[in-house]
C-alpha cells in the first residue's frame, strides 16, 4: 500500500524552553562510573532516548503529575539537559519513539486521536508533522536516507487491523507495508548488518526483517510461548557486535542471538526484568535490569554470556530504569524516573564486600547534589492525558514511559 502524507508546518505553536544546568546526582570520586543528571521534575520519566546530530543525546519525556506535559529534551555529554514541551493546543499529546537523521529530530507523536511522525531541528522547533494512517511507535533511520518505523492500528480490547512497517522519504512520501499477520505487531525496530530492519512480532512470537523493498521474513523464537498483553512493549532488539542482532522478550529468560541467516540460539539473560538493550563501544551488550526484589541495575554481558553488574546507589531517584543506548562519547547513557544516567565502561563496579558470583559488582550510594540550576518559563501547558485513543502509543508509553503508577516496582 502507498500514500502521500504531506508535511504541515506547526512552527507557529509556541514552543516551551526548560533550562536548567548540569546536576550531577552523584558518583563519589571513589566510584566515578555512574553519574545522573536531574530533569526539570521529580515526576518526569523518560521514554525514548538516541544520539543526536549534534553530538548530544535527546530523549521524550513525560511529567506524571500536574499540570501534565510531555515534549523532547536535549542533553549534552558534559550533562546539561535541556527541555521543550509540546504546543500546548495539543490535545492527549504523547511522543514515543525517536531517531536521528538528515539533520532533524525525529517522532512518533500522538495528539488529538490520530498518529504522526514529528520532524525537530536540533534548536528544539517542531517544524513539521506527517499524518499517519495508524500510530508509529519505534523508529530508526535507514541505509537509503529515509526514516523507517513500526506502526498499526489497535483497536480496543487489543485487537490489531492493518499492523505494518513504513517508511517515510524526505520528500514527504509515506508507505506502508503490511505485515504477513496483521495481529501481529512490533515495536523496536534495528537495522541490521544485512542492510534490512529487524524486529520482534508478539504475539505471533517471531523475530522479523523487512527488506527496504518491503518482502518480509519471519524465524519463529523458539520456546516463546507469545502473549501480546505481557509481551507487548516488553521486546527490544539492538544490533551486536558480531552482525547478529540480539533480543529480549519478557516471557523469556535468556536474551536471543539471530545471525542474518536466521540462525538462532540463546544465552541466559541478566534478571528477571530486562528493560532495555543496546551494543556498547567495548563490542558488549548492555541492558537496564529492573529486579523483582525492586533492585535496578545496568549490566553488561559479552557476548559468550558473561556477566558484571554495575548497582544503582541508593541515592539515585526512586524508580524503573527505561532505555538505555550508546552515547557519542563511547559511555552508556540511560533514562530512569526523573534522571537521566552516564556510565563509564572503561571504570569497573568496586568489589562488594561479599559477593555472590565472581562477575558480578555493586556501586556504592552517594549522597544527591541539589539541583541549582534555574529554569526558564515555560510559554505553553500540555493540555490531557497520554494518547488513550491512539492504542499502539498508549502500550507502547506504559513500557517507554514507565508504566506511569507502578514506578518503583517491575
Amino acid at each position: 500500500m502507498r500514500c502521500t502524507g504531506r508535511g504541515f508546518a506547526v512552527a507557529a505553536f509556541a514552543v516551551a524552553a526548560l533550562l536548567m544546568s548540569a546536576v550531577p546526582v552523584g558518583a563519589q570520586q571513589s566510584d566515578p562510573a555512574i553519574t545522573g543528571f536531574k530533569l526539570d521534575n521529580p515526576f518526569t520519566v523518560v521514554g525514548a532516548l538516541r544520539p543526536g546530530p549534534d553530538g548530544a543525546l535527546w530523549f521524550t519525556w513525560l511529567q506524571d503529575t500536574a499540570p501534565l506535559r510531555t515534549g523532547v529534551g536535549r542533553v549534552t555529554t558534559s550533562g546539561v539537559v535541556t527541555q521543550w514541551s509540546v504546543p500546548s493546543v495539543w490535545n492527549r499529546p504523547a511522543l514515543q519513539g525517536l531517531a536521528s537523521g538528515d539533520g532533524s529530530i525525529w517522532t512518533a507523536d500522538a495528539h488529538d486521536g490520530k498518529g504522526f511522525i514529528g520532524q525537530w531541528t536540533v534548536g528544539g522547533v517542531l517544524v513539521q508533522e506527517f499524518p499517519l494512517s495508524g500510530s508509529a511507535a519505534g523508529l530508526t533511520w535507514g541505509p537509503d536516507g529515509a526514516l523507517w518505523f513500526t506502526g498499526a492500528v489497535i483497536r480496543q480490547p487489543v485487537t490489531t487491523g492493518n499492523s505494518y512497517i513504513g517508511r517515510l522519504a524526505m520528500d514527504g512520501t509515506i508507505t506502508t507495508y503490511p505485515m504477513p499477520d496483521p495481529s501481529n505487531l512490533a515495536v523496536d525496530i534495528t537495522l541490521g548488518s544485512d542492510g534490512a530492519f529487524w524486529f520482534v512480532e508478539e504475539p505471533g512470537a517471531n523475530v522479523g526483517r523487512v527488506t527496504t523493498t518491503g518482502v518480509f521474513t519471519e524465524y519463529p523464537i523458539p520456546n516463546d510461548p507469545g502473549n501480546l498483553l505481557t509481551q507487548y512493549a516488553n521486546q527490544m532488539i539492538t544490533l551486536g557486535s558480531d552482525g547478529a542482532v540480539w533480543l529480549t522478550t519478557k516471557l523469556l529468560p535468556s536474551v536471543t542471538r539471530v545471525s542474518p541467516t536466521g540462525d538462532i540460539s540463546s544465552v541466559p539473560g541478566p534478571g528477571d526484568y530486562i528493560e532495555s538493550v543496546t551494543t556498547g563501544s567495548d563490542a558488549n551488550l548492555w541492558f537496564t535490569v529492573n529486579s523483582s526484589a525492586g533492585t535496578h541495575s545496568i549490566d553488561r554481558m559479552t557476548l559468550a554470556g558473561q556477566m558484571l553488574i554495575y548497582a544503582l546507589p541508593d541515592s539515585f531517584p526512586p524508580g524503573l530504569l527505561g532505555v538505555i543506548t550508546l552515547g557519542p562519547d563511547g559511555k552508556l547513557w540511560f533514562g530512569g524516573s526523573s534522571v537521566i544516567g552516564r556510565l563509564d565502561p572503561s571504570i569497573p563496579p568496586p568489589a562488594p564486600a561479599t559477593s555472590p558470583t565472581p562477575a558480578s559488582g555493586t556501586s556504592p550510594a552517594t549522597a544527591p547534589v541539589p539541583n541549582t540550576g534555574a529554569d526558564a518559563a515555560t510559554a505553553g501547558r500540555v493540555v490531557g492525558l497520554l494518547a488513550v485513543g491512539v492504542g499502539v502509543l498508549a502500550l507502547v508509553g506504559a513500557w517507554r514511559l514507565g508504566l506511569r503508577r507502578r514506578r518503583g516496582s517491575p
